[in-house]
Formats: C-alpha cells, sequence, structure tokens
C-alpha cells in the first residue's frame, strides 16, 4: 500500500516538473510572438516569402537537398547550399514579380519579354545576402535569405504610362503635412508601390501618372507601417479609408476629400508624402 503511495506521489512530482519545463520552455517564445505581432513593420506572407513593406526586404528560406551519390563531402555540402541558393532565388523572384505596381498591374505584367524577365532575375539573384544556415544530420541545408528591393526598384522608371491612367486634379492648398490613411482592421488591403486613392464621388487624388518624375523613379511612392506612433514626430493629417476596391484602391470620404484641399499643397501628393496604417 506505501509502496503504491510513494509510487502516485512520484508520478505526480513528475507530472508537475513536465507542466514547470514547459511554462520555462514556451513562455518565452509565446511572449516573442506577442512581441513581434506588435512590431511596427509591415510585413506579409507572400507564398514562400516575406515582404518586409517598411523596409522594403524580402526574405525566404532556400532548401537545399544532399547529393549522396557524391564522394567529396565537402563538395556535397557546397552543392546542397548552392541548391539551396537558387532555390532562395527562385522563391524571391516570384514574390517581386507578383508584386503590384499599381491598379492591379504587377512588375512581371509590366517586363515586356522572358529577355526582361531574364535579366531581372539575374539581378534579383545576384543581390541576395545570406544571412543564416542550418545544416541537418542528413546533409540537407536550409539557408535564409534577404534581398534589398530599393534598388532594383529604382530601375522601373523607364515603365510607361497608359493614356487611360493620366488625369488631372484639383489644386491644393496649405502647408506640406504628410498625408496619413488608416486602413480600418480587418480589411483586406494588398499594398502597391504606386497605390491610387480615390473619393467616394469618383475624384481621383493620388495616382502614378500625378507624381513628379522623381517619384516615380524611385520605385515606390508611399510609406507603409502598422503603427502610426512610428512618425508620432511628424506633422500629418490623418484620414481613414472608408472602402479598398480592387484590392489596392483606397477610398476616402468626400468630407475628407474637402479637409485635404484646405489642408494640404499639390506638392505633398505630386512628392509622395503619404503614409499608409495598415493593421
Amino acid at each position: 500500500m506505501q509502496l503504491k503511495n510513494t509510487a502516485r506521489y512520484t508520478m505526480k512530482y513528475l507530472k508537475n516538473i513536465k507542466i514547470l519545463l514547459f511554462i520555462i520552455v514556451f513562455l518565452p517564445l509565446f511572449i516573442y510572438g506577442e512581441t513581434k505581432k506588435t512590431n511596427s513593420d509591415h510585413i506579409i506572407k507572400k507564398e514562400d516569402s516575406f515582404i518586409n513593406w517598411s523596409k522594403l526586404t524580402i526574405t525566404t528560406v532556400g532548401n537545399g537537398a544532399f547529393p549522396f551519390f557524391t564522394e567529396n563531402y565537402e563538395v556535397a555540402r557546397l552543392k546542397s547550399e548552392k541548391t539551396a541558393e537558387i532555390n532562395a532565388c527562385n522563391k524571391i523572384y516570384r514574390a517581386f514579380t507578383q508584386i503590384i505596381f499599381s491598379e492591379k498591374e504587377t512588375i512581371d505584367s509590366l517586363l515586356k519579354s522572358n529577355e526582361d524577365r531574364s535579366k531581372l532575375k539575374d539581378t534579383i539573384c545576384s543581390r541576395i545576402i545570406k544571412t543564416d544556415t542550418q545544416t541537418f544530420s542528413d546533409g540537407s541545408s536550409d539557408i535564409y535569405f534577404s534581398f534589398d528591393m530599393d534598388v532594383v526598384l529604382k530601375s522601373f522608371s523607364n515603365f510607361v504610362v497608359p493614356e487611360e491612367m493620366v488625369t488631372s486634379t484639383e489644386s491644393f492648398e496649405g502647408n506640406e503635412p504628410l498625408l496619413v490613411i488608416k486602413i480600418p482592421k480587418k480589411t483586406k488591403y494588398e499594398p502597391a508601390l504606386f497605390p491610387k486613392i480615390i473619393s467616394k464621388s469618383g475624384q481621383i487624388i493620388y495616382s502614378y501618372p500625378l507624381l513628379n518624375s522623381e517619384i516615380r523613379n524611385r520605385g515606390i511612392s508611399v510609406k507603409y507601417y502598422r503603427d502610426i506612433n512610428i512618425i508620432k514626430d511628424k506633422k500629418y493629417i490623418k484620414i481613414n479609408s472608408v472602402e479598398i476596391k480592387n484590392k489596392t484602391d483606397i477610398v476616402i470620404s468626400d468630407k475628407d476629400l474637402d479637409l485635404l484641399k484646405k489642408s494640404l499643397s499639390s506638392d505633398t501628393l505630386k512628392k509622395g508624402d503619404v503614409v499608409i496604417i495598415n493593421n
């Protein structure tokens, strides 16, 4: 009887130890995960890659299988890492070319030929940076890569704007604070390099053709963040979007349009001084 009680207490003790160990191991991970969720960077998943719209980077993991029929282990390891690099390059290229340029047009749709696509892919592959390597017991490897979009985006200055996209806007008078547009929570919005902003009545306030050439040449016209506190030291006017059309077109109310006419200069919009907060 005493032996049974001892065994029962021992099992109870071990169970409590397991619970304690579970808390010690997983609580920091949970806290880290929660901290990561509140990060100000605007990060979205694009297939197997992640686009950080705040820092204009793409990150992914390249997978490399171990070539077992290679006699030399070191040569096999290098081949595995090269395979992982090629795999990562393909993933980043796919994520980059799926980015919406403006009004449903993706970067891929603006490339005129397969030769242009090949040149772009070569450029991307030559610019990816290895940030970490994880090698497994079977010889395979996962290699983490990062790609800075900024330089490549600047090469898109030769895009031709269709005539029907060219429009005009009423002049805005006043100072030049930032225009901040907040996308309501739970609203599906896909970032674009040159989003279109229109009023409820249909007036186009902001679009690619309206920007000056300097902004067009830098490849992106707005900044994306999750938290407005990141610009708390800046002067800005904040309005809310009332609707999203075509995944990327931002609709504002006519009342807010009147506010912008009184508060912003036309240079604010032409220079791309626009911040989009998307939670």
